[in-house]
């Protein structure tokens, strides 16, 4: 007989007055459908795999491209860059720093848009101990039976133990899918290493994390023409008052650690020489040349120089009314705050030991009244506020300070508007004066020069430089996930299976059923 003849499909009769079904029967009909199940079967396992196939060759892949670096510098620990400004991980991948990554790589070949290379760059936390630390605690806490005083206990615990075990380990991930265009590993190498760079970079240059928090000037602050073209006396005025703010400088950066004794430049100076030159620059230089504009009268317009004059004197004073209304605010506020906290000696033992003759050899209770616990409270206020009592009181004798400098300026400005240049003087006598300020200007630049060369030179010293701040730890790794995976197809498959072998029978069964009531009618 030619098997290739279609197999004969036998029909079981049901009994119509039957109500229980028969497994005998359902396995003899399932038996006779044994070729339609294993082809169904077949075709829907093929069909399977022709879509698995397809999946995971032609969906995109995500790839992962990372490298491990801690940071160095000092402060991380507490959250903070070398110089006191905070610190967070986000500055590793703010949107400057991967803008001019993006610009440079050129990044829109293999990426696309600036926001897909954002949302694919992240910094993520790569401490081993932490994590076996999280493992360990989060088994513990998933115990259903714990007490809310145990479950308490345990978490306190937990952290306290990550706290002392925070190290500042990292990982700097760059994921992407991947279809048809695909980015080298070379390329992806150097983008994580640009990153970290630019990172560097930028807070070194722009944010002057490795620089103290100190107001610096150039000689872009003083500008030739000043010296060339203003009024002699508003020029030379304009340089005293630079040559001022440079000694507060000067003194800011001497309470700098290393500071007193660190030589920088090629001359090797010290601060306190380059602050000599300065002090001898107002004294010797600047204050001549003052007296001498004032008495040869060398002035082109004495109405503008009074103006001037009297608008200077005015600023003055409101700086010095300014500055004293702060510190009056903060004398008025550590009063309101510490308050009335003086008390007597008496009052603080607040213990009254009362005896008789009477018991004499009997035991004596002190009697402990409200006064004295209040008391008490009252002196553990005071000693957790010490620290902010300390912190008012510097900042008093800080902007005291400050109140003290800016009231400087006053008698200066009171004198000079009572011996005003009249004008009336030579050429000869202006050009000599000129040339004397243009002297005073060249001195003063240079030594701005010289200050900002020993700021930086000490700020590298103390707080490493850029290339400083991070250190690689692991390796470069580059590794793709499907969006189909092996273990995924092989699941689904098995999945398919089972369900193709429930769904498959129980069509037979649904046919067979449909081809009996067929031959009943």
């Amino acid at each position: 007989m030619d098997s290739r003849l279609p197999h004969p499909v036998h029909s079981v009769p049901l009994d119509d007055t039957q109500d229980e079904v028969s497994l005998e029967r359902i396995l003899a009909t399932l038996w006779s459908y044994r070729r339609a199940i294993e082809v169904g079967v077949a075709t829907v396992m093929g069909v399977y795999v022709v879509i698995a196939l397809a999946g995971f060759m032609l969906l995109p892949r995500e790839r992962l491209a990372s490298v491990g670096f801690r940071l160095v510098f000092d402060g991380v620990d507490d959250g903070t860059y070398p110089n006191g400004n905070k610190f967070s991980t986000s500055d590793i991948v703010a949107t400057p720093v991967l803008t001019e990554v993006y610009e440079k790589n050129e990044l829109v070949r293999y990426i696309g848009t600036f926001e897909k290379f954002k949302n694919s760059i992240f910094v993520r936390d790569a401490n081993r101990d932490l994590e076996l630390l999280d493992l360990e605690y989060s088994g513990r806490l998933s115990d259903q039976k714990l007490a809310p005083v145990d479950r308490a206990r345990i978490e306190t615990e937990y952290k306290d133990k990550r706290s002392s075990m925070r190290a500042p380990f990292y990982s700097l991930t760059l994921r992407r899918s991947e279809w048809i265009t695909k980015m080298p590993p070379a390329m992806a190498e150097k983008v994580l290493k640009d990153t970290l760079a630019t990172w560097a970079q930028q807070v070194d240059q722009r944010k002057g994390a490795l620089k103290y928090n100190i107001q610096m000037y150039t000689r872009a602050s003083v500008p030739m023409d000043l010296v060339e073209r203003e009024d002699l006396l508003i020029a030379a005025d304009v340089l005293r008052a630079k040559t001022l703010a440079m000694l507060e400088t000067v003194d800011q950066i001497a309470k700098l650690p290393g500071a007193a004794g660190f030589r920088a430049g090629p001359d090797h100076l010290s601060l306190g020489e380059i602050r000599a030159a300065l002090t001898d620059t107002q004294r010797f230089r600047l204050q001549p040349l003052i007296a001498t504009i004032v008495q040869s009268g060398a002035t082109t317009d004495p109405r503008r120089i009074r103006i001037y004059v009297e608008n200077q004197l005015a600023q003055a004073k409101s700086r010095q009314a300014e500055a004293q209304r702060r510190v009056d605010t903060l004398q008025r506020s550590l009063a309101a705050y510490t308050g009335e906290r003086a008390f007597s000696q008496q009052a603080l033992l607040g213990v009254t030991q009362q005896r008789t003759p009477a018991d004499q050899g009997s035991t004596v209770i002190p009697q402990v009244s409200d006064s004295f616990l209040d008391r008490i409270m009252d002196l553990s206020r005071q000693n957790i506020d010490t620290k902010y009592r300390q912190e008012m009181t510097e900042k008093i004798i800080e902007e005291g300070l400050t109140a003290s400098a800016q009231g400087r300026d006053v008698p200066h400005y009171e004198e000079l508007l009572q011996h005003l240049p009249a004008g009336g003087f030579n050429a000869a006598e202006g050009a000599a004066i000129r040339a004397a300020a243009k002297g005073v200007y060249e001195q003063l630049a240079k030594t701005i020069d010289q200050v900002n060369v020993f700021f930086t030179e000490l700020s590298v010293q103390n707080l490493r430089t850029a290339s400083m701040l991070f250190a690689f730890t692991d390796p470069f790794m580059d590794y793709s996930q499907r969006a189909l995976a092996p273990a995924s197809i092989l699941m689904y498959g098995v999945l398919t299976f089972l369900l193709a072998l429930f769904l498959v029978p129980l069509g037979c069964l649904a046919h067979h059923a449909t081809l009996g009531q067929r031959r009943q009618k």
